[in-house]
């Protein structure tokens, strides 16, 4: 008896060991940053100080108001940062149609009606943003059901607009509807519907999908319902998802799960840890949800490494090169030591371009001297791009093996931009020893350029302490 209680428990630990399930997040309400922008800390702060009352967001648009009088908003709109007081004032939106009660009706009231006394574009979102914060709030009261049900026909489109006739100093009243009120209505719709993990939601979020004004906050609302038959869709979304557009999106709400961690969260469910990694491998390696897989699994740590390893050296198909170059670059992350024989001998064998600069930035990372000859090799390329990729890297490194044939390619290396890149290595480099003989180079230096790149890393190591 004894005999097969230790037995059913070593399987019991085998078992756990080899869960693929993905790691806890240290924050709950802070996702890292996979494809969507993570959170800004401003918004963690509002949703905590918002718990046991709407106050502080009413605070926050009170706020607001008093900088538009003084003309400040401008001024943020150009600095395009996540925590200033427009961001704050946009959450504080949604977060009121979220929590606020009959009490938070009147103070949006009036906020709104001051916005709607002023005369700028600006104004106008504000107003229709309180208005249909207001009518969130007003449907919320009424129970989740039908809670649900109206978001479900704002999301399809089913609703009454605004008719409010002063909003007609801005332009017609049927173009601010289609233009600004239809959009805003249809995304706070849906991400209200992912935030409730609404599952009876999931057919529409579905069709929304191939719809262009809610085309991702669909995505976003199903990631949130993790519900299994919006997989193919959510991976279809992440294929196609141009990268420079994500960061035009919103940011990550506190507590929103990533779409890409919540696609393979799904579909890696009762795989181990070793057919995980090879399935998002083989998403590198192929026409699929490639977006994120790097991220995922740097954040599942240390014990991907040796199933990074097997597929380095054996990697599928279709598309080689892109396999191995993402696995390069979490291992790169991880800092794996285990790593550096492999990656010096694909730096030295792989035909592509591309994983030999991969290569020589992660054995930058990795930072093991072993790798320097191989750098050192490298920076002598004729191809400029891996020149300089090897000469960052040897800077990275931070070892003083790597100074002298830095400072060699610096002395006599007759491309001024590859000189630059020696300069701006020996800087990150952090060694303020240098400082006389960087000083001495730029006067010998015959390019302005790279003189100029002398003088910035001068100042710059002798701030280090």
């Amino acid at each position: 008896m004894k005999t097969k209680a230790i037995l059913w428990l070593t399987v019991c630990l085998i078992t756990a060991t080899c869960r693929a399930d993905l790691p806890p997040l240290k924050q709950q309400l802070r996702m890292p940053e996979i494809v969507l922008l993570s959170t800004p800390e401003s918004w963690v702060q509002l949703y905590r100080l918002s718990q046991r009352s709407p106050q502080p967001l009413l605070d926050v648009l009170e706020q607001y108001l008093q900088a538009c009088e003084r003309g400040e908003y401008l001024e943020w709109i150009m600095q395009r940062e996540e925590d200033n007081l427009p961001s704050r004032r946009a959450y504080a939106l949604m977060r009121l149609g979220d929590i606020g009660g009959e009490e938070s009706i009147a103070a949006l009231q009036r906020f709104l009606e001051h916005r709607l006394q002023q005369g700028d574009l600006y104004a106008l979102w504000d107003s229709i943003a309180a208005r249909v914060t207001i009518e969130r709030i007003q449907a919320r009261l009424k129970g989740r059901d039908a809670y649900i049900a109206e978001m479900i026909r704002w999301a399809r489109g089913d609703f009454t607009p605004w008719q409010e006739q002063r909003l007609t100093r801005w332009n017609r009243l049927s173009e601010i509807q289609a233009n600004v009120e239809t959009p805003y209505r249809k995304r706070m719709a849906v991400r209200v519907l992912g935030m409730l993990k609404a599952r009876e939601a999931v057919p529409t979020l579905l069709e929304l999908c191939e719809k262009s004004e809610v085309w991702w906050g669909a995505h976003q609302a199903l990631a949130e319902i993790g519900d299994r038959r919006a997989l193919e869709v959510i991976g279809r979304g992440l294929r196609t998802l141009d990268p420079a557009r994500a960061l035009d999106l919103l940011p990550l709400e506190p507590g929103q799960v990533d779409p890409a961690w919540a696609y393979w969260q799904m579909r890696t469910k009762g795989m181990n840890l070793e057919q995980t990694v090879n399935a998002m491998v083989s998403a590198l390696a192929g026409n699929d949800a490639r977006q994120g897989v790097v991220e995922i699994l740097t954040l599942m740590g240390r014990q991907v490494v040796p199933y990074l390893l097997k597929a380095l050296a054996q990697p599928p198909g279709p598309d080689v090169d892109n396999a191995q170059f993402a696995v390069i670059r979490v291992l790169g992350n991880l800092r794996a030591p285990e790593a550096v024989e492999p990656l010096r001998q694909l730096l030295r064998e792989s035909p592509s371009v591309a994983v030999k600069m991969a290569c020589a930035w992660a054995l930058g990372k990795i930072g093991d001297p072993c790798a320097i000859p191989d750098l050192v090799v490298l920076s002598g390329d004729d191809d400029l791009s891996l020149r300089a990729e090897a000469i960052r890297a040897l800077g990275e490194m931070k070892h003083p093996q790597a100074i002298p044939p830095l400072l060699k390619v610096l002395r006599e290396h007759p491309n001024e931009a590859t000189r630059t890149h020696a300069v701006s290595a020996l800087e990150s480099s952090g060694m303020r020893w240098l400082v006389p003989i960087l000083e001495y180079q730029r006067m010998v230096e015959p390019s302005p350029l790279v003189q100029e790149y002398l003088a910035d890393a001068v100042i710059t190591l002798k701030q280090r302490r």
